[in-house]
């Protein structure tokens, strides 16, 4: 499979990046009026350094003004290895520290020295340039980084220059090109008069054809690719690690900008990142708890404010180091975890630090050990604790919103379900193996008490036991769980009714012969049965079992008629049963009365609750019988 690289050029301002560039590739990348007119690069500029059927090399010059830091920043934020250029004649510069300053924080480890101009030097001062230059990258991932020598004008050592550089990226690993959702940071965006709004960026991850899909963000546009080139060539796919050029013909220029993003799967934006931060040494000025601070990420810059949690700031002379913190940001970014950030100071300009994205979607932590030992974690776990950490927040989630978030492959996560850490709730809904054994131990258990507490009820009100349980879990996993309980056979659920598949309803042991004697003193009495309070004052039932007691009953060997008005099941039904035999298909009131030799007392709501069955229908002063009753 063929290999994409970007090498960036990077260095103090006049020490000959853009020179060097068009002698390697014959491409002046100072395209803008203003640049040529100054003679400096104010904007990156790109070229095609080589290709071949296994292997496509791109080159980004980067400014070297302090004023274009941000510039600077934006065109390196996708290269996989650096040429330091150092004018041989200057020797290290402000620009050649804070450049080696910036890649270092984001990652970048390989890198060439060339040192330009030197024909404008004696030969014995070459080696005195090199040495000032080795000693000034100690302590760097530059430290041991090969050299060479230059002259861009008239064309010495340009050969070798490349052929380091063929030499550096045998060392880099290619970018796995068709892993992950296409991924591309934008840096520049213009219209083309027959095409409109074209896009350009270095691409980050996965691959884009024309025709497909994608979004830009932050403004989450659904917008469709017409066209692709690659260096002014139309190509038909492009790949991780190339620069591309997309036509999104039906986005405005005004709608697009450098540190706009497009992805083929919508992702969430955020305003707060949870990172790990390494603060450079010897800053000029202190750095603060919740200072202002600048965020560069990707080609994207954006104000916030800097959070600690195990200091107040940094003074001079401390040891800085890596910490965790918080960028807590003015607006919205698109960031995915180990994404390389760096932050600047904006007033007085410093470039303080950098580092990599823990969580894209921080949340509110408090000060202290607890958060920092959290984020350690988040930060340095296996992809199985990183998955963890995440899931314990959540309850529920996506495999999208998880994976987001930790930065796991797809084989990482599919490691996780396997060994049960991550379960499946059905519909790309997911938890924690621990999470789903506390909820099913929650259900199982409340249920448990609310049948100890209420055991002649069938079971718990079904809204009012989701209420309940999500006041612990959300609302996906209480259904999900209860679902599953159900498909177990462990959980009933009947109309709105919950319960344990187990639980029978029963009269509390104590009151067994008690109950019992109210029953068969209503059963004995008949139509004349005294008031129901009556029966349980007699029997001393507490109020707190009464209007349970009555529910329970009802569904077995007693009918309420009225609020104080009962009778026995069997009475009832040898009343009906006497009823249908003597009335025929309709009666009247007077006719049941005459059969029954009942007062209107019991008969008038004996007959109403034959309507409210429906076993009746009341019409004119008849009554019809509907069906078959069957009590």
């Amino acid at each position: 499979m063929k290999s994409y690289y970007t090498i960036g050029m990077a260095g103090h301002i006049d020490h000959g990046k853009t020179t060097l560039t068009r002698a390697l590739t014959n491409i002046d990348t100072d395209r803008l009026k203003e640049e040529k007119e100054r003679k400096i690069s104010i904007e990156p500029g790109f070229a095609l350094l080589y290709e071949d059927e296994n292997l496509h090399v791109s080159l980004i010059d980067v400014p070297g003004h302090e004023r274009f830091i941000r510039q600077m920043i934006a065109g390196v934020a996708s290269v996989d290895a650096i040429c330091l250029v150092v004018a041989a004649d200057e020797g290290v510069m402000p620009q050649t520290k804070e450049h080696v300053d910036i890649l270092s924080l984001l990652g970048v480890d390989k890198g060439l020295i060339v040192f330009t101009k030197c024909d404008r030097v004696e030969e014995e001062l070459l080696e005195l340039a090199k040495e000032d230059v080795q000693e000034a990258l100690q302590g760097t991932p530059f430290a041991d980084a090969p050299s060479v020598f230059v002259d861009s004008l008239s064309g010495k050592g340009v050969d070798a220059c490349r052929e380091a550089m063929f030499a550096l990226l045998a060392d880099v690993p290619a970018r796995t090109q068709t892993v992950g959702a296409f991924r591309m940071a934008i840096d520049q965006s213009f219209s083309m008069k027959g095409q409109g709004t074209i896009v350009r960026g270095t691409i980050l991850e996965g691959t884009l054809a024309p025709q497909d899909t994608v979004f830009l963000l932050p403004q989450h546009e659904r917008v469709k690719v017409r066209q692709l080139q690659v260096h002014g060539k139309s190509v038909e796919r492009v790949f991780a690690g190339q620069r591309a050029a997309v036509n999104v013909p039906n986005v405005t220029k005004e709608a697009t900008s450098r540190g706009h993003v497009l992805v083929e799967e919508d992702l969430d934006t955020s305003t707060i990142l949870d990172v790990e931060l390494t603060l450079l040494p010897n800053l000029q000025h202190p750095v603060k708890q919740r200072m202002p601070v600048t965020l560069h990420i990707g080609t994207h810059e954006q104000r916030g404010t800097l959070v600690f949690f195990d200091r107040n700031g940094w003074e001079e002379g401390q040891d800085a180091g890596i910490c965790y913190a918080q960028l807590r940001l003015d607006g919205a970014v698109v960031a995915k975890r180990n994404d390389r950030f760096i932050i600047r100071r904006p007033s007085p300009v410093e470039t303080i630090g950098g580092g990599f994205v823990i969580d894209p979607y921080g949340g509110r932590y408090r000060f202290g050990d607890e958060t920092v030992s959290m984020l350690k974690t988040k930060a340095k776990g296996t992809p199985n604790e990183r998955l963890l950490e995440q899931a314990e927040h959540r309850h529920t989630f996506s495999k999208k919103e998880l994976v987001e978030a930790t930065g796991v492959t797809e084989k990482e996560w599919e490691v996780a379900v396997t060994d049960g850490v991550l379960v499946s709730l059905g519909n790309d809904l997911y938890a924690s193996d621990l999470t789903v054994r506390r909820a099913r131990e929650f259900v199982l258990d409340w249920l448990l008490h609310f049948h100890e507490a209420h055991p002649l009820l069938q079971g718990a009100d079904y809204a009012e036991f989701i209420q309940t349980t999500t006041r612990q879990f959300n609302v996906e996993l209480a259904k999900a769980i209860t679902i599953s309980l159900q498909q177990e056979d462990k959980l009933r659920k009947e109309g709105a009714i919950v319960s344990l598949q187990t639980f029978i309803p029963h009269v509390p042991k104590q009151w067994e012969k008690r109950v019992a004697h109210v029953v068969q003193a209503i059963k004995s009495e008949g139509w004349n049965t005294s008031p129901w309070s009556q029966h349980l004052a007699t029997q001393s039932i507490p109020a707190a079992l009464q209007l349970e007691l009555q529910s329970f009953l009802q569904e077995r060997e007693l009918l309420f008629l009225a609020d104080d008005v009962v009778v026995h099941h069997d009475v009832v039904t040898k009343s009906i049963q006497l009823l249908q035999e003597q009335t025929g298909p309709t009666f009247t009131l007077q006719d049941a009365k005459s059969v029954l030799q009942i007062s209107r007392k019991y008969l008038v709501p004996f007959l109403e609750k034959l309507d409210s069955l429906g076993y009746t229908a009341r019409k004119d002063g008849e009554r019809t019988w509907k069906e078959e009753v069957n009590l």
